[in-house]
């Protein structure tokens, strides 16, 4: 999957729901996703959106994702 600063944070998970888990044990700010709000937000939410929030890149998540996913072909 090719992540960019506009690929849905819902699309991500949808191909890799296994997020649901991982990213908040990695990044405890990012439980959100587990619950009513956060799962309506995420139907919005870009890449770029989330890394507002986060405080980090666009480039920074995808390599987390990566890393979380042992995945060498996000991008």
């Amino acid at each position: 999957m090719t992540i960019t600063k506009d690929t849905l944070l819902k699309d991500i998970l949808d191909e890799y729901p296994q997020l649901y888990t991982i990213l908040p044990e990695a990044v405890p700010q990012f439980g959100i996703i587990n619950n009513p709000i956060g799962k309506a937000l995420i139907k919005k939410m870009t890449m770029k959106d989330l890394a507002d929030r986060s405080g980090h890149s666009v480039e920074e998540l995808t390599q987390l994702l990566a890393v979380l996913l042992g995945d060498g072909s996000l991008g």
